[in-house]
Parts: structure tokens; C-alpha cells; sequence
């Protein structure tokens, strides 16, 4: 099962004499300016975030771990639950 974040091949590396990149000027500038514009607006939620937690943090008697999880491929385990412990519907 594919995992539901898409594959980027950013920095990936060639041997010099065997390619060489094309830069048009006019889609430059169309990237440039679309990834600035991605870049900002992540930077400024990931600065509120940051500042929330921080306020939030003090607070709470408790470490939270569960951010690791988005970072790994698969699914979740869940605890087992035997099939005669498990809830049933009333008849």
C-alpha cells in the first residue's frame, strides 16, 4: 500500500557531462515566485505553532510523542482486543 505523501526526488544528483539543465526565465520566475510564496506562508504557521506549544506546553503534565508518527510510512498499530472482549450490539 503506497503511503499518502508524494515522492520527491529534490536532490537527486547527476554526473555533470551527462546532463545539462535548462533554465527558461519566464517559468523560473513562475517557480521562484510560487515556492517563495509556499515557503512564507509555512514559515508563518509553523511560527504560530510553535509559539502555541510553547504557551501550551508548561501546562501539561505530559510529554506527546504522537508527532513522530506522521513521519513513518505504514499504518498504525492498534492494542489487540480479544474477539469475545470486543463490544457487541444489543439483539
Amino acid at each position: 500500500m503506497a503511503v499518502d505523501y508524494p515522492l520527491v526526488l529534490y536532490d537527486v544528483q547527476y554526473h555533470e557531462q551527462d546532463i545539462s539543465w535548462i533554465y527558461p526565465e519566464t517559468p523560473l520566475r513562475f517557480v521562484l515566485s510560487d515556492l517563495q510564496t509556499i515557503w512564507t506562508e509555512h514559515s508563518v504557521k509553523a511560527t504560530m505553532i510553535s509559539e502555541m506549544m510553547k504557551d501550551l506546553e508548561p501546562h501539561a503534565d505530559f510529554v506527546p510523542t504522537d508527532h513522530v508518527n506522521s513521519l513513518l510510512m505504514g499504518t498504525k498499530r492498534k492494542a489487540y482486543q480479544k474477539l469475545k472482549e470486543r463490544p457487541v450490539c444489543g439483539t
